[in-house]
């Protein structure tokens, strides 16, 4: 199953990409596989490899067969972590880079990813840029874009006099082409000590997976635009009669109105659900940027100005509670039977 005779060319520590590849119930994590697209690109962009970083107890058998068609190698980490063991994680993922210095190291911006990166760039003494939501190569620098100054604007960075250039990938943010076939050159076994993890986990509990957004095929969306309590309970049971969850903007969770779970956007959830619906949501980039993966975006909005509708496949300037009056009404008429044909 495993090579650990792979050979890597001389230079692979000067222009690769690696990427630390999460799974979960031994497969790999969605946000993941789209890292290693994004690294794919990069790693063709500075003519280099890319290389993917799993820890041995994640994942199974046919996950790593399927991993090895995604990248050029794989650095396999012999190592039985319990899944809340970060700073088994942090070591580990510490020590992999030190030996191999890639050019690149991408991680997903989920909770896991954001919570691990931080540590792992001040062991490495590296620069960190979270929550991208593009990522290019100039030569051999990563060019890193992310919403900045409260998504007013895209900020672009690049990390100057680093020997590890580091970044977190939003999941559904960047835009990712189709992976490459790549000449696939072995499993690199990565051995490291035994050692008993500082967390210990007390309790747990499992999470109700169906009422997220990020489960939903239908998501309906609240923004600061909502004023008003019949407004938001209007939109809550338009939400429960098409079957859709809930999730709201930074400015409607800042102001207590809803739990911070459901925050959609950079610093919370990024969600691909078919159809969104974004009920008085201005459009500010940090929301757009979690929103990205939607099949069809549909905007309720008094302002026809709002940036909203640069980014909506359809807009409506109304007010809320009018538009779900009139939908609520049109839906009903749908589901009502046809009267019987005479004769």
């Amino acid at each position: 199953m495993y090579s650990g005779a792979a050979i890597f060319p001389e230079d692979h520590t000067c222009r690769d990409v690696l990427v630390f590849v999460e799974c979960q119930n031994l497969e790999m994590r969605q946000s993941s596989l789209e890292v290693l697209n994004v690294g794919c690109q990069l790693a063709v962009e500075c003519h280099g490899k890319l290389g993917a970083i799993v820890i041995e107890s994640d994942v199974s058998a046919d996950e790593l067969i399927r991993l090895a068609s995604l990248c050029h190698y794989i650095i396999l980490v012999q190592d039985r972590i319990n899944p809340f063991e970060e700073d088994l994680y942090i070591r580990d993922l510490v020590s992999v880079c030190r030996q191999y210095k890639p050019n690149v190291f991408l991680l997903s911006a989920t909770l896991f990813g954001k919570s691990i990166a931080p540590a792992i760039a001040v062991q490495l003494q590296v620069g960190l840029t979270a929550d991208c939501t593009e990522l290019r190569m100039d030569s051999s620098a990563l060019i890193q874009i992310r919403p900045a100054l409260g998504g007013e604007l895209l900020a672009e960075i690049k990390t100057l006099n680093n020997h590890i250039q580091m970044a977190t990938v939003a999941s559904g943010g960047v835009q990712a082409a189709p992976p490459q076939a790549f000449l696939h050159t072995g499993t690199q076994l990565f051995k490291v000590d035994t050692a008993i993890s500082r967390i210990e986990l007390t309790d747990w509990r499992k999470a109700e997976l169906s009422a997220t957004p990020e489960h939903s095929e239908i998501v309906v969306g609240v923004g600061r635009g909502i004023k008003y309590e019949n407004e938001f309970l209007a939109i809550r049971k338009f939400a429960q009669d098409i079957g859709a969850s809930i999730g709201f903007t930074r400015a409607v969770i800042d102001e207590s109105w809803a739990d911070e779970r459901n925050l959609i956007g950079q610093t919370g959830k990024s969600i691909k659900p078919r159809i969104y619906f974004a009920f008085g949501i201005s459009g500010a980039i940090h929301h757009i940027t979690g929103i990205r993966g939607a099949q069809y975006i549909i905007a309720v909005n008094t302002d026809r100005e709002a940036p909203i509708f640069k980014y909506a496949h359809y807009g409506i300037v109304a007010e809320p509670l009018q538009f779900i009056t009139d939908i609520s009404k049109h839906l009903a008429a749908q589901r009502e039977p046809s009267p019987a044909a005479d004769g």
